[in-house]
Formats: C-alpha cells, sequence, structure tokens
C-alpha cells in the first residue's frame, strides 16, 4: 500500500523512508533496526566490520573504522544522566532458542552535565556487569549493575556503596 524500500539516483538506499541521508539508512520504530544473524552453526559468527582507508600515516580518528552511537534528545540539548550510547554483552539461557538470549552487562556512554556546545559536552564512560539479563525490548533498564566510570577528566570512580556493618 505505500513504498517501504527506496534506491535514490545518488546510488542510496532507504527503508522505512524515502529521503536516504546514506548509503544505507534505516528508519526503524520500537524494535531490530538491522539484525545480522549466523546462518550456520559449525562456522564462525558474522560480524559487522568497518574498515578506514588511508595512503599516509594520518592518525586521527576520523581515518579509522568506526561506529558512532548517539541519543538526539529532540526537543532541547542532553541533560545530566542521560545515556547517549550502550554496547550490550549478552548469551541465550535455558536452551537453544535465540528468543531466550538476554544482556547481563553493557558499556554506556553517560552525560555527566547538560550539553551547552559543541566544546561542552561532558561525558563518562560507565561499565556494568550482572547475572541478571535484559531483553531488547525491555525499557527503563540497564544491563548490568554499574561498577566503574571514567570521568570526563579521566578519573575512575566506584558508584557509592555504604559503609558495611557488622551486626
Amino acid at each position: 500500500a505505500s513504498e517501504a524500500m527506496r534506491i535514490s539516483n545518488t546510488k542510496k538506499v532507504g527503508i522505512n523512508t524515502v529521503t536516504p541521508n546514506a548509503q544505507l539508512h534505516v528508519l526503524a520504530q520500537n524494535g531490530a533496526g538491522i539484525l545480522i544473524e549466523d546462518s550456520n552453526a559449525n562456522n564462525a559468527a558474522p560480524y559487522l566490520e568497518i574498515i578506514g582507508k588511508r595512503d599516509d600515516g594520518n592518525n586521527h580518528q576520523s581515518f579509522a573504522g568506526q561506529a558512532f552511537l548517539a541519543r538526539n534528545r529532540g526537543g532541547d540539548s542532553i541533560e545530566v544522566n542521560q545515556k547517549l550510547g550502550v554496547v550490550l554483552f549478552g548469551g541465550n539461557h535455558t536452551n537453544g532458542s535465540k528468543s531466550n538470549i538476554a544482556y547481563p552487562a553493557s558499556i554506556a556512554g553517560i552525560a555527566t552535565g547538560q550539553f551547552n556546545s559543541v566544546n561542552d559536552m561532558p561525558t563518562a564512560l560507565a561499565f556494568y556487569t550482572g547475572s541478571v539479563g535484559r531483553l531488547p525490548t525491555v525499557p527503563n533498564v540497564s544491563s548490568g549493575v554499574e561498577r566503574m566510570k571514567i570521568s570526563p577528566e579521566g578519573y575512575i570512580t566506584k558508584p557509592y556503596q555504604p559503609a558495611c556493618t557488622a551486626h
């Protein structure tokens, strides 16, 4: 009934969008946008490979393979404690079904203050580990408990832990 995919005259592919802004632009809603799944249990697992190619010795990040994770708040700038991007780690439990894959650990970029300009975006990296997994579709939860954070200044901190009291 409506267009689902478009290949523009500039050779850009849009899925669920008629104005693709990249070589492949997937406009996803409330769920998985791209899935790369292994088709054979006897081979090496599939992977996403991003290769930066240079002829010179330039060592800047923009010339290396890169993965960008970002949050676009929409109506306003990013505020303190908002997660900017998360990498999750998990696996299946109880049987070999992919339907029971859950994620008990993660690494997140977190705003440590209001984002006011391109030169004022204080961000930390937080590391979460645990034994309780979450599904990708469960909102408002973290994968794991925060164990360590690297501040924008490079200091390593742990979350607050109350002092142990003997009984």
